[in-house]
């Protein structure tokens, strides 16, 4: 199992991987192969991997959106116990410093900011008191229009996966860090009985994390291994498509000189039925 795992590695280390994230998992077309529904279900599970995920602005918004003029990030480092999604509304209009907006948790509604919060350029604006932040920039004629909303959900985990990718021969290349890609290995069929098969996916997986100024590279990939183990255990079953999910395997390629950048391979099986 280790070779498939190396050479893997190889192949995905041939083009640098980086990321983005969307959560929940879709399900996959009924019409599909087993191996494809479980596929599709790992890569949509993986991309659930949030701490503080992107502001996403609501459909209706009229506040200019391009870089030139507004930019709206979140940011910071989630610490709740749960899931919280947070809508952060505009109810005072104008450019930086006149502006204000509403910070409410819609989950429970415990870590809601009382009050008008101040929009000021370039300027953290606290999502609660469990560490996330979405901040404004204002370019020129940049402003806020009243009623306008964006929501940041913040999630348990202690990474936010940037994008998760399906290997592909013609190259691997991601833009930001974190990011995973997985990959199908050979598939063993079970014993028959009436056509029927208990069949065994490996499926190879790797994650790839940017050291920081402040944490080890050893450390960050732990961290990842985490929230891997974590949100592919929440449904072996693997949305009703497998019998079980089981890790196999996993190691650690540290980063080569003059790019801070290290790799947590990772082997695991799906056991599946099949019928021909």
């Amino acid at each position: 199992m280790t070779y498939a795992i190396g050479t893997f590695v190889n192949l995905l280390s041939n083009g640098m991987l980086r990321t983005l994230v969307t959560a929940g998992v879709p399900a996959a077309p009924s019409s599909v192969h087993a191996i494809e529904s479980i596929m599709y279900n790992i890569k949509g599970v993986l991309e659930t991997i949030i701490n503080v995920g992107e502001a996403v602005a609501d459909s209706g918004n009229s506040s200019p959106s391009s870089a030139s003029r507004l930019s709206v990030i979140s940011g910071g480092s989630f610490t709740g116990a749960e899931q919280t999604d947070y809508d952060v509304e505009v109810v005072t209009e104008g450019a930086s410093g006149i502006a204000a907006v509403t910070v409410t948790d819609v989950t429970t509604g415990a870590d809601s900011v009382v009050g008008n919060v101040a929009v000021t350029s370039g300027t953290a604006v606290d999502l609660g008191t469990r560490g996330g932040t979405i901040t404004f920039t204002f370019q020129g004629a940049g402003a806020l229009t009243i009623g306008d909303k964006w929501t940041v959900l913040c999630n348990v985990y202690n990474n936010t996966v940037r994008q998760v990718m399906r290997y592909k021969a013609a190259g691997n290349k991601l833009d930001v860090y974190p990011g995973i890609i997985i990959g199908e290995a050979p598939q063993d069929y079970g014993q028959a009985e009436s056509a029927k098969y208990r069949n065994r996916l490996r499926v190879l997986l790797i994650a790839w994390m940017e050291e920081g100024d402040s944490d080890e590279i050893g450390t960050l990939l732990n961290s990842m291994l985490q929230d891997i183990e974590t949100a592919l255990s929440l449904d072996p079953q693997r949305g009703g498509t497998a019998q079980d999910t089981k890790f196999i395997h996993n190691d650690r390629d540290t980063p080569i000189e003059g790019l801070p950048v290290g790799a947590l391979p990772m082997e695991i099986i799906v056991d599946y039925d099949q019928v021909l």
